[in-house]
């Protein structure tokens, strides 16, 4: 997940990992090093998963640089999406 010291991303990575599977979750570099309070929450959450149980093999956290974003999103030609007639009717 792309947010995940958001306190959703964190509230679904314990579901997930409780769960028994896997969590890649994405933090913001700049929101974890500073002490606000998304930064605090998601190294209580760290600390959480650092305490004996099977968490810790199953969480991968990496650090994502945001200013890339926004090249990536401004290249995305909306002519070259794909494009159907077809909607979707529930009562069909």
């Amino acid at each position: 997940m792309t947010s995940g010291d958001s306190p959703i991303g964190i509230s679904l990575s314990r579901q997930i990992l409780d769960h028994g599977d896997y969590v890649v979750s994405g933090i913001s570099q700049t929101e974890f090093e500073n002490d606000n309070e998304r930064g605090k929450n998601f190294k209580h959450f760290l600390a959480q998963v650092g305490r004996g149980n099977t968490w810790k093999e199953r969480l991968k956290v990496i650090a994502l640089d945001i200013r890339c974003a926004a090249p990536a999103i401004a290249g995305f030609n909306m002519q070259e999406a794909p494009v159907t007639d077809q909607i979707y009717n529930a009562e069909t």
